[in-house]
């Protein structure tokens, strides 16, 4: 399978749509962060099936192209849905590679069953861990400006969310990504996790001993307005052998913004920790 597909599997009943390239039995899950969707790892996904991996990106329930069924969703749902997908399209020891929201899910994919899995790759997944509430009652790096409701508000998120002002956060990239929110019908998906978030609901704090049995990498962007560094820093000091690799002059998005420099940082991963294909 060397062309990138869209499929659609059935799980507990609800549509989970996904990108597919490569083939073979060793696996990459890609998963995307809040009010995003799969299709934006599709320049790490090519170069990884490139390399001869089987890559898959979904899009999680409630986003994209996925189901959006009127319940409350946290992250430990998106990790149940996730797990069964996994058994349903037969994965076997897939590598997780979780992004903002995707780490969350990722982290504790991982934590309940280590040896279901190669490695875990976890990037500017700061809201993963349990965050103090500032005087306005939320949490640093922006959870009021992650669900925007209009054009001022999309190009605030996309000002926080890319260091590249003048590349990323252009009057037509405001447009796109204005019209994708009103067509896509998120809203309600972000909204709910950005509450399981501000609650402090089912923080990786409390699991990360338990991130002990396989390779972990965790990658952070140091200019991140979303998730600040030092979120990735408590991260890596509490997993135990986890690796941390900075990027510098990135946004909260490094596999969209430094393309290149995060695709090395994965493969010299793989490579160093025998995971390589």
């Amino acid at each position: 399978m060397n062309n990138l597909t869209r499929h659609t599997a059935t799980v507990y009943g609800q549509d989970i749509s996904f990108l597919e390239m490569g083939s073979g039995s060793r696996c990459i899950l890609l998963m995307h962060g809040l009010g995003t969707q799969g299709a934006n790892w599709e320049p790490i996904l090519k170069l990884l099936a490139n390399d001869g991996w089987h890559v898959i990106a979904p899009d999680h329930l409630g986003f994209g192209l996925s189901s959006k069924p009127n319940i409350k969703i946290k992250p430990s749902t998106l990790a149940d849905v996730m797990e069964e997908f996994i058994k349903i399209l037969q994965l076997k020891n897939p590598i997780l590679v979780g992004q903002s929201m995707g780490g969350h899910i990722a982290g504790l994919m991982a934590s309940r069953s280590p040896k279901s899995y190669s490695g875990l790759i976890l990037s500017n997944a700061g809201y993963g861990v349990a965050l103090p509430k500032n005087s306005d009652g939320h949490t640093p790096g922006g959870l009021k400006m992650l669900n925007p409701s209009n054009k001022e508000e999309t190009q605030k998120l996309l000002s926080a969310v890319f260091y590249n002002k003048e590349k990323y956060v252009t009057p037509e990239a405001v447009d796109e990504l204005f019209a994708w929110r009103l067509s896509v019908q998120d809203g309600q998906s972000v909204a709910s996790i950005i509450d399981s978030w501000s609650n402090g609901d089912e923080p990786l704090d409390n699991i990360l001993h338990l991130l002990v049995q396989l390779p972990i990498l965790i990658i952070q962007s140091t200019e991140d307005e979303i998730t600040p560094v030092h979120l990735s820093h408590r991260l890596h000091e509490g997993i135990a052998e986890s690796e941390l690799a900075l990027i510098q002059e990135c946004g909260h998005e490094p596999a969209t913004e430094a393309t290149e420099k995060f695709y090395k940082i994965v493969k010299n991963f793989l490579i160093k920790n025998k995971l390589s294909k």
